[in-house]
């Protein structure tokens, strides 16, 4: 289980509740910009019913003063997400050569840089 590095308190509150496995987030240069390519590898699917997800990844941006990194709003589950991707390592997808069906919540790399186009 990774958690944010930046809340150790809270990481052994969690720790002394019975969480064990907990592990903090490694951050280091670049560490959201990594991880958002590090999950632009892969073809992702939100189900429906996961309306927070699809609420931050839609409203995912970035800010028009330069910089490269996403506004830090409204991202809580795009960091969990980030988190459990650094468990991702060594794994690289197949390239997947099936159209995406209709009716998923296909997420795509275009998707997360900037939001949606659909």
């Amino acid at each position: 289980i990774r958690a944010d590095c930046a809340e150790p308190k809270s990481n052994d509150d969690l720790k002394r509740m019975g969480i064990s496995r907990i592990m903090p987030s490694t951050k280091g240069h670049d560490s959201i910009l990594n991880g958002i390519d590090r999950i632009s590898e892969y073809r992702m699917y939100v189900d429906p019913s996961c309306v927070n997800m699809i609420r931050e990844l839609s409203s995912y941006c970035y800010a028009n003063d330069g910089s490269r990194l996403p506004l830090d709003r409204d991202n809580h589950l795009c960091d969990a997400l980030r988190y459990a991707f650094e468990d991702v390592r060594f794994f690289r997808p197949e390239k997947d050569v099936t159209e995406r069906s209709k009716g998923n919540a296909g997420i795509e790399r275009q998707d997360l840089l900037g939001g949606w186009n659909g």
